[in-house]
This record gives structure tokens, C-alpha cells and sequence, in this order.
């Protein structure tokens, strides 16, 4: 027993002597040291990232329509009933100024500082702006370019949109392009409905404008926000652009009426989201306009 006890002893002896020198090892092979090469890079990547100049985009969808309404009843409905333009709800209108009042009053200090606001020509989306814009003491740009997917049509044939001297005459403030792209006879320029493919390709565009506007800040040295009164589709697919998903062609980001959608593009082009399909404007404005946010991604 005794020389059990004693080998024992011996035992747990050269196990702490083992442990006590892995111990010693471990800390004699990895001093305590500066941070490493790429640790420091990494720090000096995030600094280089803050210093970057950006521009600021949020996206607005527009306030319930009368085209939203008849998804109520089904998609059969719907596309029977639907018209090319459709003006909004009365609900519509109550988040369209439920949205206005919170810029206005923005306590969210992402979203501060809205310098200029661009509108699709559209009436529900012109409609939409209209209070919100006021509310900025903004007068708007309409940018024929950020319609919505698949333009003005119905039953497949495409019909002029709005003409700049209706849209003149219906928003006084609102600043029309001089370039001829919004005319006498309309702006949408098509026969028929818009292609996917025709969709994508004019989105890319606006996105490389995007681009364009944020290396222009960069140029400046200036940040600026800007806002797109916009609609559903058209938002699911420039987010999807700005981050490289244009080929999946599905409905990745949804868009509830009068949601906000906010990313920043950096003077090198980099992309970053801020957030998307936020609607806590409306709740805490008027939380009647809640009624049918259930209805999402429809034009």
C-alpha cells in the first residue's frame, strides 16, 4: 500500500510538473505583442471605410393605390380591373402624410437632411410626394427613369403616363426634365408592357447614375441624402442591383406602401443597406394607416 500511495504521488507530481511547463511553453512562444499586420490592416480598412465619402439613398414606396385594393378580391380581379395609372386610396393619401409628418419631425438620425427628393411619374407615386416634399420645403424632380416595372399599360398595350404640362399643372413645384423626356403626349414611350429584361437594363442605368452621384460627393468631399418616391418592384429590383442579385429574378425584398428602404453608396462604388421595408414611421404617426400592410409588392 505504501508503495502504491507513493507512485501515486509520483504520478500527480510529473502530471503538475507537465502542466506547469506546457504552461511556460505556451507563454514563452506567443509574448504578449503588438497587434499584427493584419489586425492593423483590418483597423486601418474600417478608418479608410469611415472617411469615405457616400451618398445616402432612401427609397419610398407609394401609398396604397386603387390598383393595391383589388388584390382583396383576387389576382383575377385585379388584372381584369387594374388601370395603367391609378391615383391613391384615401388610405393612400393618410400615409402619404403620416410619412410626411415623420421626416419632418425625423428624430432618426439616418435619415436627416434630406437635400433633394425624385419622383416617379406616375400619379400615385407624384400623389405620394406631394406631402412629403411640402413637408421638406423641397421641390421635387420627377425622374421618368425610376417608374415601375412594366410602365403604363393595360391589357399589354402601353398607354403616354402623365404629359409635363398635366403634371405642371397638377404639382406647380415639381420640376419637370428639360431634355424632352417627359412631353406633350406623355413619357412613357413604349407600345406595349415593359419586358423584364427592358426593366432590368433601365434600372442598371439609374443605379450606375447612383454610383455616379455618390463618386460626385466623394469629388466634394460632401455626404448627401437623397430620397425616391418610388414603387414595389422597381425598389426589389435596384436592391437587388446594388448588390449583384439582378439575376434571381424573384421578389427578394418586399416593399409595404409608404415603406422605407435605406443604403448608401460610397464614392468607390461600395454598397451598404442600412435597412429595408421599415415602417415604423407609420406606426408612430397614425397607426390607422396600418390597415392593409399586409399588402405587399403590389402595383
Amino acid at each position: 500500500r505504501v508503495i502504491f500511495m507513493g507512485t501515486l504521488y509520483f504520478l500527480l507530481f510529473f502530471i503538475l510538473i507537465s502542466v506547469l511547463f506546457d504552461e511556460g511553453s505556451c507563454t514563452t512562444s506567443s509574448p504578449m505583442v503588438e497587434p499584427s499586420v493584419s489586425s492593423t490592416s483590418t483597423s486601418a480598412t474600417e478608418k479608410d471605410f469611415s472617411r469615405k465619402k457616400k451618398l445616402r439613398v432612401l427609397l419610398i414606396r407609394h401609398g396604397e393605390s386603387h390598383n393595391n385594393i383589388l388584390m382583396e378580391v383576387g389576382y383575377d380581379h385585379y388584372r381584369k380591373h387594374r388601370t395603367g395609372d391609378p391615383s391613391l386610396t384615401d388610405l393612400g393619401h393618410k400615409q402619404a402624410k403620416a410619412t410626411a409628418s415623420y421626416l419632418n419631425k425625423c428624430n432618426n438620425i439616418l435619415l436627416k437632411d434630406i437635400k433633394e427628393v425624385y419622383v416617379s411619374p406616375f400619379l400615385r407615386t407624384l400623389q405620394t410626394a406631394e406631402p412629403i416634399v411640402s413637408s421638406l420645403n423641397i421641390s421635387p424632380y420627377v425622374w421618368p427613369e425610376i417608374f415601375e416595372v412594366g410602365g403604363v399599360w393595360e391589357g399589354n398595350v402601353g398607354l403616354d403616363g402623365l404629359s409635363a404640362e398635366s403634371i405642371q399643372l397638377l404639382y406647380p413645384t415639381y420640376k419637370i426634365p428639360e431634355d424632352g423626356s417627359i412631353s406633350s403626349s406623355g413619357w412613357y414611350k413604349q407600345t406595349k408592357k415593359e419586358t423584364f429584361e427592358d426593366a432590368e437594363a433601365r434600372v442598371i442605368k439609374v443605379f450606375e447614375t447612383l454610383k455616379r452621384w455618390a463618386k460626385d460627393c466623394g469629388a466634394h468631399s460632401s455626404d448627401k441624402t437623397i430620397a425616391l418616391v418610388v414603387h414595389g418592384d422597381f425598389i426589389n429590383l435596384l436592391l437587388q442591383v446594388a448588390l449583384g442579385l439582378e439575376k434571381c429574378r424573384k421578389a427578394v425584398f418586399h416593399a409595404y406602401n409608404t415603406s422605407f428602404h435605406l443604403f448608401d453608396i460610397f464614392e468607390d462604388g461600395n454598397v451598404s443597406i442600412l435597412f429595408h421595408n421599415n415602417i415604423d414611421h407609420l406606426i408612430t404617426e397614425d397607426k390607422s394607416v396600418l390597415a392593409k400592410v399586409d399588402m405587399i409588392g403590389r402595383v
